[in-house]
């Protein structure tokens, strides 16, 4: 989603589509978002003949369910993240409007404030909801890429391979980040399983 499509969204669902992803499978992932929308989201406009689609909530609409409600939904332990998260948005304590318009390291810290929300994922809001293009996620495959190719034989910390992610991909990181991902997932993780 460009920056403008996600600020003019004014829902939770830039970072509540994230807060299941911690620890999960693409599969469950899904599930749980389908699970949110067919339970509190907005029925949506679609073709005679498809089965039935639902929006992703709103923050006002999350913020009034119970923690048990999204425990409902396989949310597990995230479940009081989210509900925290949807209360923080739609009582205006963290705008998601005005994340467009900051650097994305001041957008970050905004992130940064919903629990359960760390650099991963704050990182994953601003690459692929906010098109910050130098925002740099790194999960395990990512972690594996950077060590193998840029640093075999060592272990550099984490803040090591953001530095260096940052001076050496520099504003484009994010693609970047991208090419390892799949490149880890396709050619380079199968011997890493």
């Amino acid at each position: 989603m460009p920056r403008a499509e996600a600020a003019a969204a004014g829902s939770v669902g830039v970072p509540g589509v994230f807060h299941p992803s911690s620890t999960k499978q693409i599969v469950q992932i899904r599930q749980i978002v389908s699970e949110l929308c067919c339970r509190f989201g907005e029925p949506l406009a679609v073709p005679a003949g498809h089965d039935v689609l639902c929006s992703f909530p709103v923050a006002a609409r999350l913020a009034g369910v119970s923690e048990a409600d999204l425990r409902a939904c396989k949310m597990g332990f995230r479940a009081p993240n989210l509900l925290r998260t949807a209360q923080m948005v739609a009582t205006g304590e963290v705008n998601l409007d005005a994340l467009s318009s900051m650097s994305a390291d001041e957008a970050r810290n905004e992130l940064l404030r919903f629990p359960g929300v760390g650099d991963k994922i704050a990182n994953c809001v601003l690459l692929f909801a906010y098109g910050f293009q130098k925002a740099f996620p790194v999960d395990v495959w990512v972690m594996k890429a950077l060590r193998q190719l840029y640093f075999p034989k060592r272990k550099p910390s984490v803040k090591r391979l953001e530095r260096f992610t940052a001076t050496y991909f520099g504003p484009y990181a994010g693609y970047a980040q991208q090419y390892l991902f799949h490149y880890m997932r396709v050619k380079g993780g199968a011997s890493n399983r």
